[in-house]
């Protein structure tokens, strides 16, 4: 029987084209159901029909410009009620004219609000030179406030009750700006920066906020975690990740990370809580591009300027919060690294093989040098040769920045020797030499290959 079940990943910083993956599975599968099981508003999944039609999805599940599909926002996301609007309009100028009335949000979904962007902002800039890569959305900020205490943070099941949403913005209103006059009087060499978002955090109207959180209730379709796990149970599902492994917020490389368990941890727990047994076909698909990308800060050991050269630019574009869009040659390290940690993953997914065509010649990291190899942190088969990042023994042991440091002083060892002899794959340029390389290296069958940003641009395999 068909597997009803799939799980999407990806396995290195993200940005590795989860959208067109999720797509492409509903399209050759069938599946109604898009679960989006972590992350907020900063997501970026840009789909393309092969009519043309684009669209980026923050919020919705990359499967909606299929006519009968569903996303269901899980409670592990957090939500922007008036970012959702902004996207759904946007849909809706381009003709996916009914994508509030085909979503379910959890009525547990925490709710992102104007403050929360605005100190996540703040703490960026006061970061100076050494930002963390933040998309200036508030979902860490929102994320932070959850973890500490769910009294101080609005949920969606809230947004009915005006008196409530009121107590809670007022607190988050007035907590925020305490931060936000900290964050201005302490960091002077900033404060033409931060003086316009302290004076929005202060002057931010409650009772418009207020308002359009309750317009926001009677458009969507709030419902209960029982009703969404028994719609995943009966009708199957894809669950559609954010971010990638490498940024977990417990296994990635600290303080370069997202605010969420960007590995399988949420979408499994949500399965076990359905009832669905181990019997039962589910299908974990790690998605990655045939080179390494990172959008922000942090290490990228691979990372190769030269590459821009013959790596046409995509969707990822600089901007003010992440900045420069980074590439870098495949990483076996980086890459083993997520697989241990994401839970098991059944196929790979590769993605951007087209862009990869004027490269002359590909390479691949096949261990790293470092000047001194912590046994606590890796394994090695030399004095300076990395060969694996050991896991953390419990998470966010990374949190004391040492991997990240060690990372940021290691050198790639490349094996370039015949990898890509310009051969093809169903027409499609691509050595399928390159492909059966990363297939035992990895230990992982590669299932789906992505030669474009359409479905049509996808070979599956059995």
């Amino acid at each position: 029987m068909a597997p009803t079940i799939y799980i999407v990943t990806d396995l290195t910083f993200g940005d590795g084209g989860k959208g067109t993956i999720v797509d492409a599975l509903a399209r050759h599968t069938g599946i109604k159901n898009i679960v989006r099981f972590n992350g907020g508003s900063q997501a970026a999944h840009n789909v393309i029909t092969p009519q043309g039609l684009h669209h980026c999805f923050a919020q919705f599940g990359s499967g909606m410009l299929l006519p009968d599909t569903h996303t269901i926002v899980s409670r592990y996301m957090l939500i922007n009620p008036s970012s959702m609007l902004v996207e759904n309009s946007a849909l809706q100028n381009k003709g996916v004219t009914s994508a509030m009335a085909r979503t379910f949000i959890s009525e547990n979904s925490a709710i992102i609000t104007p403050w929360h962007e605005l100190i996540n902002q703040m703490r960026e800039i006061a970061r100076g030179n050494n930002r963390h890569g933040s998309c200036g959305k508030g979902v860490w900020e929102a994320t932070c406030d959850l973890n500490y205490s769910s009294r101080i943070t609005l949920f969606a099941k809230n947004l009915d009750k005006i008196d409530l949403i009121k107590e809670k913005i007022g607190f988050i209103q007035q907590m925020k700006l305490d931060i936000a006059e900290q964050l201005y009087d302490q960091n002077p060499a900033y404060r033409e920066q931060l003086f316009p978002l302290l004076e929005k955090v202060r002057w931010a109207d409650q009772e418009k906020i207020a308002e359009s959180y309750q317009a926001f209730f009677k458009q969507a379709k709030i419902v209960t975690d029982d009703f969404i796990l028994e719609k995943i149970c009966r009708q199957g599902a894809i669950f559609e990740g954010a971010q990638g492994v490498l940024l977990d917020a417990d296994y990635g490389f600290h303080p370069y990370v997202t605010s969420s368990n960007t590995t399988m941890i949420n979408a499994e727990e949500m399965l076990k809580q359905a009832g669905i047994s181990p019997q039962r076909q589910t299908v974990r698909i790690g998605v990655m591009r045939g080179y390494m990308t990172r959008h922000g800060a942090g290490p990228l050991v691979t990372e190769d300027q030269a590459l821009h050269n013959f790596v046409p630019p995509d969707h990822n574009e600089w901007n003010d919060w992440q900045q420069d869009f980074r590439l870098g040659w495949f990483d076996l390290i980086a890459t083993k690294y997520a697989l241990s940690v994401a839970g098991k993953i059944d196929a790979l997914a590769i993605t951007n093989l087209d862009r990869m065509a004027k490269i002359p010649l590909v390479k691949v990291a096949l261990f790293y040098r470092g000047k001194e190899v912590r046994p606590d942190l890796f394994i090695s088969n030399g004095e300076d040769v990395i060969v694996q990042i050991r896991k953390p023994a419990l998470p966010q042991q990374n949190e004391n920045n040492a991997l990240t440091n060690a990372l940021f002083a290691a050198e790639p060892v490349y094996f370039s020797d015949h990898l890509w002899t310009g051969k093809n794959i169903a027409d499609r340029y691509v050595d399928p030499g390159y492909i059966k390389f990363l297939e035992e290296r990895l230990g992982v069958p590669v299932k789906i290959l992505s030669f474009g940003p359409t479905a049509k641009d996808k070979l599956f395999y059995p």
